[in-house]
């Protein structure tokens, strides 16, 4: 294994300690960026000292991943002592570092969680975890890094879970994903941002009436048993959530 997949082991481990939610996806280009903290042989690793420090951090480690013999890529799955599960992919034919996190349990993981009398309010969640965190109030903090080093990134909420995820360059990963894991830690949900969000969603519904592929998806959900969570309106309007007091407790 890769020295730059040993490091964003490392990275990964101390930047995930708090999160506890979700599934995180990386990969990373094979280039000598820093030492590494973990030395492999085909079937026994060895650590470091500073990796010994971090190794509370891992309940289980999953070498033996099954995948197709044209797939040159190298995976190790990882569960850590918050139980969140991570795969890492090293790819040495990638320009770019990647990451994603699918969060599917605690708090409101997906629409099908929304509390009835504010419909759209995981996908409303989503948006806000963009705009400021405790360590990086700015808003345009995020979205600025990782213009600035060729990367982009997105999320979207489905039934029962939401994604996260963003690539840039190699260099940058372990930067990137600091920001990235303050989203699960410390956002703010400003009140000027919240304003300003509700706009957005409210847009995005706007933008979706005209598709024929969401007015179906749309009859699906209200002909379902109206007991049932999948009987929704997971985009929100601006004045289903603006019409209603709520609280999101971190």
């Amino acid at each position: 294994m890769d020295s730059s997949m040993m490091w964003t082991c490392l990275d990964v481990m101390n930047l995930s300690a708090h999160l506890g939610i979700g599934f995180v996806l990386l990969r990373s280009r094979v280039e000598k960026r820093r030492p590494a903290t973990i030395s492999l042989t085909a079937n026994k690793s060895t650590t470091t000292n500073k990796m010994d420090n971090s190794s509370n951090l891992i309940i289980r480690r999953v070498e033996n991943i099954i995948k197709s013999q044209e797939d040159k890529r190298l995976y190790r799955g990882l569960e850590l002592s918050n139980h969140m599960k991570v795969l890492l992919v090293s790819d040495p034919t990638t320009d770019k570092s990647a990451a994603a996190l699918d969060h599917d349990r605690k708090y409101i993981a997906g629409y099908m969680s929304d509390p009835r009398e504010v419909l759209g309010l995981a996908h409303f969640c989503e948006h806000m975890l963009f705009l400021g965190t405790q360590k990086y109030p700015n808003e345009n903090d995020y979205s600025k890094f990782l213009s600035e080093h060729n990367g982009s990134s997105n999320a979207a909420t489905y039934p029962d879970h939401t994604i996260y995820y963003f690539d840039v360059v190699p260099e940058e990963l372990s930067n990137a994903l600091d920001r990235f894991s303050q989203f699960f830690i410390a956002p703010l949900f400003t009140e000027a941002a919240t304003d300003r969000e509700m706009n957005a969603v409210n847009s995005e519904h706007e933008k979706n009436i005209p598709s024929d592929v969401w007015r179906k998806d749309q009859l699906d959900k209200h002909m379902a048993d109206s007991a049932h969570p999948y009987h929704t309106f997971g985009t929100g309007t601006q004045r289903i959530i603006n019409k209603n007091h709520f609280t999101v407790n971190f």
